[in-house]
């Protein structure tokens, strides 16, 4: 048999009997995607209503360690993928993130340069200010947008040549009942991950409800955290 046979058959073997890497090729490619994406749908409806089965449960546990090893070997999300692990098998123990995500999203440049105007405004050392609480994450850089959440920002000017930034953002997705509480719907904040096909535009994305990654929690699968991200800068008044 010519080698190239043999690692085709080899794959096929694979994919049908390994659940893990026959739902990567899934999300990655998009081949056989919808009977994922409805099986998340399905498992969506039931956890709204309260009816998360075992089944669901282990269907979780497969997910979301596929979409955080799959995010690894992407190498454009290297901090979702170890934020995400650290959501599944972290214990809640607290870390912080690269600042390299911050200082790209659009959303947290407008905050800092709000602040960076409060303080030449005053010039003093020891001045503080804390940013509102904002959603960090945004399309660009990639990263930022799945890895990046609700958090704040504090400006401490140390001396009159350096300024510190403090980040901080727990890392905890909503549930169901704190979206309706805050939308007066279930079905927001869903965001969509690509694969081959939808990026050739022969398919859809897949469709992960932020709801889904609260359920983690309540299920005792995952477990939240707080990240805190601390640097200087040089930056004169």
């Amino acid at each position: 048999m010519k080698p190239r046979y043999v690692i085709i058959i080899s794959l096929i073997i694979i994919l049908s009997l390994v659940p893990h890497v026959r739902m990567a090729f899934s999300i990655g490619t998009g081949f056989g995607l919808p009977k994922i994406q409805e099986t998340i749908n399905q498992i969506q409806s039931r956890a709204i209503n309260k009816k998360i089965n075992d089944e669901d449960k282990r269907f979780l546990s497969r997910l979301y360690p596929t979409l955080s090893v799959g995010a690894f070997f992407t190498f454009i999300l290297p901090e979702s993928s170890r934020l995400t692990w650290h959501y599944l098998y972290g214990e809640g123990s607290k870390t912080s993130i690269n600042e390299k995500l911050f200082i790209e999203s659009s959303r947290v440049i407008k905050r800092m340069d709000k602040l960076k105007s409060a303080d030449k405004k005053i010039c003093t050392v020891d001045f503080t200010q804390e940013s509102d609480e904002f959603d960090m994450g945004h399309i660009k850089p990639l990263d930022a947008h799945f890895a990046l959440y609700f958090g704040t920002i504090t400006l401490d000017r140390l001396n009159k040549d350096t300024i510190q930034w403090t980040f901080n953002m727990p890392w905890k997705f909503p549930t169901y009942e704190s979206l309706y509480a805050k939308y007066g719907s279930y079905y927001r904040e869903q965001p969509h991950l690509p694969n081959a096909l939808s990026l050739l535009g022969l398919g859809k994305p897949l469709v992960l409800p932020n709801g889904l990654g609260g359920e983690l929690e309540l299920q005792g699968l995952a477990k939240s955290f707080d990240t805190v991200t601390v640097w200087e800068e040089n930056h004169k008044c």
